[in-house]
């Protein structure tokens, strides 16, 4: 896996507070949830729920076993062109804000994007019956929003190559639940 070392495009605050809305309690619940699943280890994965306004996304580089209503950023405005993300909160948003931004844009039915490191998953893609991206790309980059959305379609889970997977639902619940029940058809496959 890539070496973390930070978001790879621009970021402009509008506003710099910490964020106050109910579902960041939700998120934070996932977020401890996976760390202790073992498949968000250190500064890995990123969670979002669609906002009034755009999305609110876990913050760069955030660990999900201490992370805090301070870790989450609103994304408002994504210009494509410009490699530019307008946002408010305290703390830049996390490196894969483009992916989660092209599946809001792409899939009106999202409302929440979860994203780990599933690595058992991804070993059992096959025989699980998930689609997974067909090249690896280096995370954050252009090019992994692309590998993801030629595979997207009406997918509710799928796997990015030697990377992680993608969690969608209607809320963070069925987003939270969904990664559960798959990394658990897994470990029963890795038997």
């Amino acid at each position: 896996m890539e070496e973390y070392t930070g978001v790879k495009f621009r970021v402009k605050f509008t506003e710099r507070k910490t964020l106050k809305y109910r579902e960041i309690k939700e998120l934070g619940f996932w977020a401890h949830e996976f760390w202790k699943m073992k498949i968000a280890p250190g500064n890995c994965g990123n969670l979002s729920v669609r906002s009034e306004n755009g999305f609110i996304i876990t913050s760069a580089g955030s660990k999900f076993s201490l992370i805090s209503e301070k870790d989450f950023t609103e994304v408002l405005h994504v210009d494509w062109d410009l490699k530019e993300l307008r946002v408010r909160g305290l703390l830049k948003p996390s490196s894969e804000s483009f992916l989660h931004a092209m599946i809001y844009e792409q899939r009106k039915d999202a409302k929440a994007i979860f994203h780990v490191h599933d690595m058992t998953v991804l070993a059992h893609a096959s025989e699980l019956g998930i689609k997974v991206t067909e090249k690896f790309q280096e995370y954050g980059g252009f090019e992994l929003v692309e590998e993801v959305r030629a595979i997207l379609g009406r997918e509710k889970y799928l796997g990015i190559k030697d990377h992680g997977i993608i969690a969608i639902g209607k809320n963070p619940e069925t987003a939270g639940k969904l990664i559960v029940k798959m990394h658990t058809k897994a470990q029963t496959s890795a038997k």
